[in-house]
């Protein structure tokens, strides 16, 4: 069998080993970026092309994103969603069909 490394640090950043017992495509993570890699020499270059994005100048007024947090920190299931949605509008469901509104 062969012997895997759990981590390694290169140019600051951590190079780790997400999760040993599963078999995945990019199994490796680089810790700062949250970026998935195949192997330690690949997550080395996506270190590399990151620092030299990083290192070239600005021109006056540019913006530039080097990272977005896309994670959904409250997420609903669909039920939750559904029964949001429902709540809003003011309708009710009774074995799962709306209720007949009753005028008054």
């Amino acid at each position: 069998m062969q012997d895997t490394v759990q981590s390694v640090t290169y140019r600051g950043f951590e190079i780790y080993l997400s999760d040993p017992k599963r078999r995945m495509v990019c199994s490796y993570m680089i810790s700062e970026l949250r970026f998935p890699c195949r192997d330690i020499a690949h997550g080395q270059q996506i270190i590399d092309a990151h620092l030299e994005r990083a290192a070239q100048p600005r021109k006056p007024g540019e913006v530039r994103i080097l990272a977005a947090d896309v994670r959904v920190t409250n997420g609903l299931s669909a039920s939750a969603c559904r029964y949001r949605s429902e709540r809003a509008r003011n309708q009710n469901r009774k074995g799962g069909k709306f209720a007949k509104e009753v005028r008054l």
